[in-house]
């Protein structure tokens, strides 16, 4: 990567090995000031840098990219963006700033443009998202791509507006296929000594700390490839800025605007902004993306187009933000102080109180959150400073008690769940994404990693579908519900989850598989392959054959038990015969 220094108005020509030729035009950044351009060949990335004020912002390369050369970042091929046809696009840079269709902050902007691809069978369709978080921001800029006029609704407030101690402290590790598709698009991570606060950053790794305060890595998540690591709010302000940078004309997002209700038969959406007037806007594709409380589900059962259900969990936690940084950390905790880190570690058990923990260092510091069962925090109350001074391992610095009391004092709990079971993902000229079709816990890390997948697979079954929303929807529903219904039936099994309604037997077994596999496999690596579940998290096989491969192995060792039971009775009566 280097620098060169270009004024308003010039053009650019890269000739990369990586890249065909193009050009990109720099626009004027008011008052004609120059700016700093550096080129990103392995991103199809440029980014701009003004020299009087130092705000950065950037372009990304949609027009005539195409990998020429192994040495680009393996792909692999159901996430290539390099078949999609789109015109020539021109760019200007937002600075610090969202789009003004928005209504959001944004002290420095200029007006962003990008050309979707006019030619596509669903130019001039309208699409209405509901929910501007990950996975419905990000199927959003998927639409607009698709040359959609799309319109994204949000009940919430733009999140670069919330300050980051109102989040509750929801770490995501996407996964390297996720991670990967979503830098394809443009998404840049925000490397450790950058000086970017807030942002999706490379994860390294994760582990677990005993009671005694020893760590180990966590392999049940060894994976090859890229993966990132932010709290959830920072992936859907990521995600957010991506599709805002991009400058798509079509495509609009309105804040503090929750939905009141669907009219299907008439293609209506009906939403409620700030000022208590109710918003009616039509659509031609809508999109449910808003949560595990998700109105657009609630009507699309009572309407009769679904039946979902819903369990429980008993999981409770409490939000730590802004542990200080232990000035004599113990080498254990010294190791993790890095971004990009994520420690899960077992409490020792004291008064019914919380159980576990996490922690993890971002660019903002090092976060965290305390839980267990439901009643964990009202066994400790009054007594927490005596409950942490007896509960937390040696290893955890002195320096977070007195935080750590505080925040669970003051602090509210937050609920694990519910988790969603839906029949189908879609109705007429409706699809469900993410929560809103299969909301889960996060014990098996995979929720947001599917909500995001369900955005690209639904991009995916437009451009099979060559126009016919109906044919894509199908598609999407075809291809998404067995993966989701895989991904449950195994959280089902995972005591970590506290769910109502689970088997003892299935919980002992999911202890037993993970723990025997991990053991072996880091014992005896040439004798015992990674479990199938890892194999899941890795990306590197679908849910639908890791659920395969763990019911097989449970239906032999099941089958097993049987047989020596019998065996072992029928020699019992060899030996000792029954008198009658």
């Amino acid at each position: 990567m280097g620098w060169i220094t270009v004024d308003s108005g010039t053009k650019l020509l890269f000739n990369d090995c990586l890249l065909n030729s193009f050009f990109v035009r720099v626009f004027e950044f008011g008052c004609g000031r120059s700016a700093l351009c550096s080129f990103h060949p392995s991103r199809t990335k440029i980014e701009l840098r003004m020299l009087a004020s130092g705000k950065a912002g950037s372009v990304f390369l949609q027009s005539n990219v195409q990998r020429t050369s192994s040495a680009s970042r393996p792909r692999s091929p159901s996430l290539s963006r390099a078949n999609r046809s789109s015109p020539p696009v021109s760019f200007t840079v937002p600075f610090e700033g969202r789009n003004a269709v928005m209504g959001a902050v944004g002290a420095t902007e200029v007006e962003s443009k990008t050309v979707s691809d006019s030619n596509s069978p669903y130019a001039g369709k309208t699409a209405v998202v509901v929910g501007a978080g990950p996975c419905g921001s990000l199927a959003g800029m998927l639409l607009a791509e698709r040359g959609f006029n799309v319109k994204i609704f949000e009940k919430r407030s733009d999140p670069a507006k919330v300050p980051m101690s109102f989040h509750r402290s929801i770490p995501v590790v996407l996964n390297s296929e996720v991670s990967t598709f979503l830098m394809d698009l443009g998404l840049e991570p925000v490397y450790e000594g950058s000086g970017k606060k807030r942002g999706l950053m490379i994860f390294k790794h994760s582990s677990t700390m005993a009671e005694n305060g020893k760590i180990k890595p966590w392999n049940y998540q060894s994976q090859r490839g890229t993966r990132l690591l932010a709290e959830r709010h920072a992936v859907a302000e990521g995600i957010l800025g991506l599709g805002i940078s991009k400058g798509f004309p079509n495509l609009e997002f309105t804040f503090d605007c929750g939905c009141q209700g669907v009219d299907v038969d008439s293609k209506i959406a009906m939403f409620c902004g700030p000022d208590g007037e109710t918003n009616r806007v039509h659509y031609d594709l809508l999109i449910g993306a808003d949560g595990a409380g998700s109105q657009v589900r609630k009507t699309l059962q009572e309407l009769g187009h679904l039946e979902f259900t819903q369990r429980s969990s008993t999981r409770r936690y409490i939000s730590i933000r802004d542990l200080p940084a232990p000035e004599n950390p113990c080498d254990d905790i010294k190791a993790f102080l890095s971004p990009g880190l994520l420690v899960f570690g077992v409490l020792k058990p004291l008064w019914n109180g919380p159980t576990g923990f996490l922690f993890y260092t971002t660019q903002d510091g090092i976060q965290g959150s305390v839980g267990g069962k439901l009643g964990v925090f009202e066994a400790i109350k009054g007594r927490e400073a005596e409950w942490i001074a007896g509960a937390a391992p040696d290893s955890i610095p002195k320096e977070w008690f007195p935080v750590i009391v505080e925040q669970i004092k003051s602090g509210t709990q937050s609920a694990i769940g519910p988790v969603t079971y839906c029949s189908t993902f879609i109705a007429p000229d409706v699809a469900l994404l993410g929560d809103a079709a299969h909301a889960s816990t996060p014990s098996l890390g995979l929720g947001a990693n599917r909500a995001l997948l369900d955005a690209r697979d639904l991009d995916e079954a437009l451009e099979a579908a060559k126009g016919d929303c109906s044919e894509a929807l199908r598609i999407y529903d075809e291809k998404c519900r067995p993966q989701v219904a895989a991904i449950q039936a195994i959280e089902l099994c995972n005591p970590s989850a506290a769910l109502e309604g689970q088997s003892l037997f299935w919980t002992k077994f999911f202890n037993f598989y993970m723990e025997f596999y991990s053991t072996g496999n880091r014992k005896f690596p040439s004798l015992i392959p990674p479990s199938a579940l890892a194999q899941m998290f890795a990306s590197q096989i679908p849910p639908v054959e890791a659920l395969r491969r763990f019911r097989r192995v449970a239906s032999i060792l099941s089958g097993t038990a049987v047989a020596l039971v019998a065996a072992g009775l029928t020699l019992a009566l060899k030996m000792y015969p029954l008198s009658v």
